[in-house]
């Protein structure tokens, strides 16, 4: 049973890192309970259970500490990769404004856990620029380089009607 528990704590700490909401980890965590009840009860534990850290969190973070802050920085770099991903492929305006949102916090969540723990000791504003392309801070790779051409083909389209309707 304990080590259930555990293994729970462990996850949901893993998940928060990269998506940074309690409500949607619960979710995602729970979605292989069919039972409306039986979900909603899993979720408020999950949710409590996060609530209380500070009695466990400690458990997880000092046992291994050369471990956990690459780890925790990976994630980071992972939810804003994925916010690039989502922002481009995005349909509207509302989704693109939360992606964008993900994006800033994963950045400023990395740049504090880095100056935090003395790994940047410069202020970010002198930090080396990594940017390949404009505004994007990462190698492209297959994925995030078609969501980007969608984007463009999308817009394109997007003007030429706009074209010919203003023309016709």
């Amino acid at each position: 049973m304990m080590v259930k528990i555990w293994n729970r704590r462990l996850t949901t700490l893993k998940q928060m890192l990269k998506v940074g909401n309690i409500v949607a980890v619960a979710e995602e965590m729970t979605k292989d309970i069919t039972d409306p009840i039986l979900k909603q009860r899993a979720m408020n534990r999950i949710i409590r259970d996060w609530a209380n850290r500070k009695t466990w969190l400690p458990f997880f973070v000092y046992p291994d500490r050369e471990t956990i802050l690459p780890e925790a920085i990976a994630c980071l770099r992972e939810a804003r990769y994925r916010g690039w991903i989502e922002y481009y492929r995005a349909e509207n305006a509302a989704t693109r404004l939360r992606a964008i949102r993900v994006i800033i916090q994963a950045t400023q969540a990395e740049l504090d856990a880095c100056i935090k723990t003395r790994l940047v000791e410069t202020a970010p504003e002198k930090m080396a620029s990594t940017i390949t392309l404009p505004g994007m801070p990462f190698e492209l790779d297959k994925e995030l380089k078609q969501a980007i051409l969608e984007d463009q083909e999308r817009q394109r389209l997007e003007k030429e009607r706009q074209d010919a309707k203003s023309s016709g």
